[in-house]
């Protein structure tokens, strides 16, 4: 009787009481996985709504409108390095096979590129959040007394929040052909999340190497080489994982190195990559010294000390995402000592000091402060390749903060997940403030996120974006003046062009773009003036081989225009138009056999080309083989059935071959389609006669 009786307040729970015990209802369903998920699918849903019609912008046209490759999935099934092939050794093979997918399925529908980049983007929010909930449960986090587990699905839940909530992130999802970086960052996640969960799985089966933790691993690995396939950004995988893995996983050296030495192994992949075929074994560091620099002459140290300027830029971007630009008008530093350039370095090495100090000082004890310097670890080293030594053209774009920003985004929300829990025990408050205030932020950064979105919406509107915040950027005002051409408003395009060439009177593409507008304008001869001024400047600038081609052939110049397009073809052999451009030059000339190979050529990188079909029609039509007609001009009724141009070949091929019913229904059609073609009937109609 003199025993005490224990009650259920006086019996004190274990560590993994309190990871596991809840207030039933409430607390359980706002811990809902199921819940989470749908949270972070819808707020990715309506922030990004508002860019699903936007049209192809800037490099788009380059990557995607005027790339032949993608037009056909049969180029990326060779290893050929042939015109339009894309081999599968391309640093950029995912990427472009993506785009390759968009266009088999829905040609040139922006709205099926832009959802892919959306779906991709809520794919990455979600490898987030399960990335912190897996952190949560690896042996060094679990075996701290601090009890970070039990908030860990809120802090995967904020952190996937923000991140696809981000302002800073909307160039790589809103701008489709940053779908290349946003695409590489999926496998990037990837292969870390299974990388992890095969540990966890094979420390559940105390150590055995069951089919399914062999199964993670292996798809860990092949997502780590499809990244690889997609950006070079992807090059530090490898490093990042095995730091996870001396951050988070316990064990000695021999069963570490057994984990990591595949994907070690995969390091040289992007500079092999990189590499020229058929280049002597001693050339091999030199290639891919020259293949980094992505052409621009910018000196590594130059390029260095700007970096620590841009870096900074980087940073506040993500902590205040206000004044984003699409284009920056960035200084180059060429001195380490520039105080811009000293004072960014020394808050970069205290930001990466603290990271070291945290770890060092309180890291084996404390889940939170372990998290946060792998954070802030994770944002120098996913940096580290564009923004170091290697120079590359632009100095600085937003979309090359999406994949630092992850660990800096975490780092924040477990942070304030600590601050949370350490208000909850000094103050006895009736309201939770940092949670108010996370609900407050998401709302901010939605906000944010559809307004730049806006600016994606419409060609004129980004490029006066930019020209307002670049207003001195010789490209922001060329391609801004490009943006008011295609609106009808030639004079002010004009403008803009003149002040690029007062500014800087060697920049070709404004030269370029004055001669379209002077053209067609009908000022023929100042056209011919910068089109020639833009060859001399730039004699790799693709479009105006063609330009100067095209007003070759209209004062009837045929050789010089048939040398423009053979120029062009040189530089870029895959372009399936000037193929048969130059096939046209042929045809008036009358040297209808070397126009038939140039149209078999541009129908060989780009399949679905109806006027190489219909012009091959013609040809074949003039050397005398109607059945070869017939089937060029089929094969674009085929497709376009309204095709007036194809209907008149084929009532052609018809006619000669005395199937004189078929040939004047074919004819009448055309004509019903085309009234134009009633009085090119020629020969046609003497036969139907």
């Amino acid at each position: 009787m003199s025993k005490k009786r224990r009650t259920a307040a006086s019996v004190r729970p274990s560590e993994n009481e309190k990871f596991s015990d809840s207030p039933p209802a409430q607390k359980s369903f706002f811990l809902s996985v199921t819940l989470h998920l749908a949270a972070i699918v819808i707020l990715g849903l309506l922030v990004y709504a508002n860019t699903v019609k936007a049209p192809f912008l800037f490099d788009d046209r380059y990557y995607i409108v005027n790339n032949p490759s993608v037009r056909s999935l049969e180029h990326f099934c060779s290893l050929r390095e042939d015109g339009g092939t894309v081999t599968y050794f391309a640093t950029r093979y995912a990427a472009l096979l993506s785009f390759a997918v968009n266009y088999a399925v829905a040609g040139f529908n922006v709205a099926g590129y832009h959802l892919f980049n959306i779906f991709i983007h809520i794919g990455n929010a979600l490898l987030v959040y399960f990335l912190v909930r897996l952190t949560a449960g690896t042996p060094v986090i679990a075996g701290m007394s601090e009890g970070f587990r039990k908030n860990a699905a809120l802090v995967a839940l904020a952190s996937a929040l923000i991140f696809i909530s981000h302002p800073a992130e909307t160039q790589a999802v809103s701008y489709i052909t940053q779908r290349i970086t946003s695409l590489a960052v999926f496998f990037y996640l990837l292969s870390i999340n299974l990388y992890v969960k095969s540990y966890l799985l094979a420390e559940e089966s105390e150590g055995r190497l069951s089919p399914d933790v062999l199964l993670l691993y292996a798809v860990s690995l092949l997502s780590a080489i499809f990244a690889m396939k997609t950006k070079e950004i992807t090059f530090t995988l490898p490093l990042l994982i095995t730091l996870y893995d001396f951050m988070f996983f316990r064990g000695g050296l021999r069963p570490r190195v057994m984990r990591l030495f595949l994907f070690l192994c995969t390091l040289p992949v992007i500079p092999l990559a990189m590499l020229r075929a058929n280049r002597p074994i001693g050339n091999m560091l030199s290639d891919v010294s020259e293949a980094a620099r992505s052409y621009t002459s910018l000196s590594r140290a130059d390029y260095l000390y700007t970096q620590f300027r841009v870096i900074v830029t980087y940073l506040r971007l993500i902590l205040f995402p206000i004044n984003q630009n699409l284009d920056y008008d960035y200084p180059v530093y060429h001195s380490f000592f520039a105080p811009a350039v000293f004072v960014s370095f020394i808050v970069l090495v205290s930001i990466a000091g603290l990271g070291g100090f945290l770890l060092l000082r309180y890291g084996n004890r404390t889940a939170h402060i372990r998290l946060i310097s792998m954070g802030i670890f994770w944002f120098f080293l996913t940096l580290s390749v564009e923004s170091s030594i290697i120079p590359i053209t632009d100095v600085i774009f937003e979309h090359r903060v999406y994949l630092p920003s992850i660990g800096l985004i975490i780092a924040a929300s477990v942070a304030a997940s600590g601050l949370r829990d350490g208000l909850s025990k000094r103050l006895k408050l009736t309201f939770d403030p940092v949670t108010v205030c996370f609900a407050g932020l998401i709302i901010l950064l939605s906000a944010g996120t559809f307004m730049r979105n806006r600016v994606w919406q419409d060609e004129m509107r980004l490029w006066s974006d930019a020209a307002a915040k670049s207003p001195s950027k010789a490209r922001v005002l060329n391609n801004l003046g490009a943006a008011l051409m295609d609106r009808g408003f030639a004079e002010r395009a004009l403008e803009n062009y003149r002040t690029v060439l007062r500014k800087d009177g060697q920049y070709a593409p404004a030269h370029n773009n004055m001669g379209i507008a002077y053209r067609q304008e009908g000022r023929v001869a100042e056209a011919l003036e910068h089109f020639k001024a833009a060859a001399a400047l730039d004699p790799e600038l693709l479009d105006v081989h063609n330009n100067l081609a095209g007003i070759y052939l209209e004062k009837n110049m045929v050789d010089d225009a048939i040398k423009q397009l053979q120029e062009l073809i040189r530089i870029r052999p895959d372009f399936a138009d000037v193929h048969c451009n130059l096939g046209a030059a042929y045809m008036s000339k009358g040297l209808t056999e070397e126009a038939i190979e140039e149209y078999d050529k541009a129908l060989k990188l780009d399949p679905g080309l109806e006027i190489a079909h219909n012009n091959l029609s013609a040809a074949y039509l003039k050397k005398g083989l109607p059945d070869k007609a017939k089937e060029h001009a089929m094969s674009v009724i085929k497709t376009d059935p309204e095709n007036a141009a194809a209907h008149y070949n084929l009532a052609t091929a018809y006619a000669a071959k005395g199937m004189r019913f078929e040939a004047d229904r074919e004819f009448r059609t055309a004509v019903k389609l085309n009234p134009d073609l009633s009085a090119a009937d020629g020969s046609l109609r003497t036969v139907l006669k």
